[in-house]
C-alpha cells in the first residue's frame, strides 16, 4: 500500500475491512503489472461507513451515565456493551 500511485493518507483506510484492504491491494498489483491501466485511486464513497443505531444508542447511553456521576468519561467511555447497559439499567431504575 506503501508504494500506491494516487494520493492518499492511512488515515483514509482505517475503517477498512481486512477483505477489502486485500481487494485494493490486489487493485494495485493489477495496476503495477499493466502499465497500460490507468492509475486511479478506489471509489472512496463506497467504504465510508455508516454508524449504526446501535452505536448511537449506546454512545447516548455513556454521555447520561457520565452526566449522573457514574463515573469519569474517560472511565465510561471504556466500558464494555454490557457494563453499560447495565449500569444504564440501574440509572433508569433509581429514576
Amino acid at each position: 500500500m506503501l508504494n500506491k500511485k494516487y494520493k492518499a493518507e492511512r488515515y483514509q483506510f482505517k475503517d477498512w475491512t481486512i477483505s477489502e484492504l486485500k481487494r485494493e491491494i490486489e487493485r494495485l498489483q493489477k495496476m503495477f503489472e499493466d502499465p497500460k491501466t490507468k492509475q486511479t485511486p478506489p471509489v472512496w464513497s463506497q467504504y465510508k461507513k455508516n454508524v449504526p443505531e446501535r452505536a448511537w444508542k449506546l454512545k447516548r447511553m455513556k454521555e447520561e451515565l457520565i452526566i449522573a456521576n457514574y463515573g469519569s468519561r474517560n472511565q465510561v467511555t471504556k466500558w464494555t456493551e454490557v457494563k453499560v447497559l447495565e449500569t444504564y439499567k440501574r440509572l433508569e431504575e433509581g429514576r
